[in-house]
């Protein structure tokens, strides 16, 4: 069943086009990835479907492209807009989403009052118990406890509750706001880059959440490891038409490529079939006797040209990136880590130490939070240490691009920028570098405060392409890039004669570059010779922990396992007690299901009944498991 399709919807913005006669579908239940690059317009048919935008009407047609909905679809779109308040607390926040359940709370407590002074009127009790049920069906007893479970997942503890969002990090606030969509149960999610500022942990852990999610999810991304490992479906936006591939993301990498040559080959044949025709035209042009001949191949030609093939654009627009390099060769140890502690006022993970050469490529990964930032700081000089020494062995250079440093202070053209920073170079060497990262004709006037991230980002990279340097340091450079983008830093990073430091969430970025990692968490240190895959390999080795979950993660980091005892069986006399003891705890639990049900039940008594209630389930199973382990002896003896 389709809950949401476009059928020949087009759209402008003034007279430039985004989207040409779009069409597709989204069945329920489908996991579908948006992609294409940036300034496709993905977000734009976002927008199309929250009603935010409107279908353009394109001369000559009698009515715009067709927006369906399925009726009673409820739909959620991530973004940081979600936050109503940065004031308010993450409590506040999220309560937002229960204010019906607040409401009917609110009732009834009044109606429980208003029976104890009327308890014979019939009406009230009626009230009581159809609002009783309501409130249960609408999750009224549940939705407390459904907050701090997300919270649980998404590595918060209950002291966030009472922090303001406003002191929260970038991460942490998407972090809040993908808790309260998911607290909304949408029937469709409409996810925008939703692992951007996301830690590896939770990245692995939203991967297997939303894998399980029983509604619709449309969503763009540039994480390959995310697209792979979620979208059954890939609609791709590219020359402001959409192709869909019913299919999971690598095969549709296959198929892509297959549809290209294929396309390619017929083009090519067509070209020669043109070639030959025209030929045939120049040359009987001039003889009358052949006109017949001549006005059929013409006809054919004409044909052939207006059903042309067209082949899709190879992604041509590659960024030529020439980062320069170190001479230093790859043998030469360039930076000593001795016994570091990272933090400010506290140490925020344990000691490490290792030795970096000139031609390592190490990524620095963990959860948000754990310094990795801080380190950073640390290594360019900005800061100390809070422990132990990064001590630069030889002399080097280094390079660096901070997180936000496509954030500018003011509002400045592309040539002026790299002029800023290169002011005795050439405006006819600063337009070629401009070139090479896709800055040409009027491009390099335009000022950053009307470029995307993407090209912000594309601007600082260039200006960080004109000079040499020994050791590059990246703080997030993939941030906001689309996949072409991100392919070409790779190739051009992979190319790069130096020693590369960086800070990453993006596992296939951190796969293809890193030949050393660094693994932080509170708990742990780990250096690890080799890539993404390496890592997670050493992690399963050590304890068999996995990154999906960054509690559990923690826990077992923390927690040492205490030495397996043998199980003792327990006596007949044991057992027959521990039969009795379920045998009141049934009767109990009947009792407590009876005062559930009864409408002369007191409002304030159920939060108390349903804690004597989860006791005593939680005791029953504990009872269910010993008895198991003594092989249920005597268990059904009379």
């Amino acid at each position: 069943m389709s809950v949401i399709s476009f059928n020949n919807v087009t759209k402008y913005y003034s007279s430039t086009l985004i989207l040409d006669h779009v069409s597709f579908s989204i069945n329920k239940g489908e996991k579908v990835a948006l992609i294409g690059n940036n300034g496709a317009g993905k977000t734009t048919l976002f927008k199309l479907i929250l009603k935010l935008e409107e279908p353009s009407l394109v001369a000559k047609e009698d009515k715009p492209g067709e927006i369906s909905i399925l009726k009673g679809t409820t739909i959620g779109y991530l973004d940081q807009n979600c936050i109503v308040d940065i004031e308010h607390t993450v409590e506040q926040e999220l309560l937002l989403v229960f204010e019906k359940q607040i409401k009917m709370e609110k009732e009834i407590e009044d109606l429980s009052l208003d029976i104890e002074k009327h308890p014979d009127d019939e009406i009230l009790l009626k009230k009581y118990n159809a609002l009783l049920q309501d409130f249960e069906k609408n999750r009224g007893y549940s939705y407390k406890n459904e907050i701090k479970e997300y919270l649980y997942k998404f590595n918060f503890d209950d002291s966030y509750l009472d922090r303001k969002i406003s002191s929260l990090s970038g991460g942490e606030r998407m972090k809040i706001a993908f808790i309260k969509i998911l607290l909304f149960k949408y029937d469709v999610l409409l996810l925008d880059e939703p692992t951007n500022h996301i830690d590896v942990s939770t990245i692995e852990w939203l991967e297997n959440f939303l894998k399980t999610y029983n509604g619709t999810i449309f969503f763009i991304s540039h994480d390959r490891y995310f697209l792979s490992a979620l979208a059954t479906k890939i609609l791709e936006l590219e020359n402001h038409k959409i192709t869909t591939y019913n299919m999971s993301y690598d095969n549709y990498l296959v198929a892509k490529q297959q549809n290209y040559e294929t396309l390619l080959k017929q083009a090519e044949k067509e070209d020669e079939q043109i070639e030959k025709y025209q030929r045939f035209i120049d040359f009987y042009r001039a003889k009358p006797r052949f006109a017949g001949r001549l006005g059929d191949r013409k006809k054919k030609l004409e044909k052939l040209e207006a059903n042309r093939t067209e082949v899709p654009k190879e992604e041509n627009r590659k960024i030529k990136i020439n980062i320069g390099g170190s001479n230093l060769i790859s043998s030469k140890q360039i930076i000593k880590f001795d016994k570091v502690v990272i933090g400010y006022d506290k140490p925020l993970c344990p000691e490490f130490t290792f030795t970096l050469y000139a031609q390592d490529r190490l990524a620095i990964v963990g959860d948000n939070g754990i310094g990795k930032t801080t380190l950073i700081k640390s290594i360019v000089g900005e800061l100390k240490p809070f422990k132990g020494i990064i001590k630069e062995l030889r002399k080097i250079r280094i390079g660096y691009i901070k997180q936000n440093d496509y954030v500018f202070e003011k509002n400045i053209d592309a040539i002026s920028y790299l002029r800023e920073k290169y002011p005795t170079k050439l405006d006819k060497e600063l337009r070629a570098y401009l070139g090479r990262f896709l800055f040409k004709g009027e491009d390099i006037f335009k000022s950053t405060g009307l470029m995307s991230n993407g090209e912000k980002m594309r601007l600082v990279l260039c200006a960080l392409s004109m000079s040499d340097y020994d050791v590059l340091v990246l703080d997030e450079p993939t941030n906001h890039l689309d996949m072409i983008t991100k392919e070409c830093l790779i190739d051009s990073l992979k190319e790069y004669k130096g020693c590369l430091i960086f800070v990453s969430h993006d596992r296939y970025f951190i796969n293809e570059l890193a030949t050393k990692i660094l693994y932080l968490t509170r708990n742990l240190s780990l250096f690890v010779d080799g890539n993404y895959e390496d890592l997670k390999e050493e992690l399963d080795r050590k304890n068999n922990m996995e990154l999906i979950d960054p509690r559990e993660f923690e826990k077992k980091i923390k927690v040492e396992k205490p030495p397996v005892k043998k199980k003792e069986k327990l006596s007949n006399n044991a057992i027959l007690k521990l039969k009795d003891e379920m045998k009141d705890i049934e009767l109990s639990l009947d009792v407590i299901d009876d005062k559930f049900n009864d409408p002369n039940t007191k409002y304030d008594e159920f939060a108390s009944l349903n804690e004597e209630k989860s006791k005593l389930e939680t005791r029953y199973y504990e009872i269910l498991s010993i008895l198991e382990d003594n092989e249920w002896v005597l268990f059904f003896k009379k």
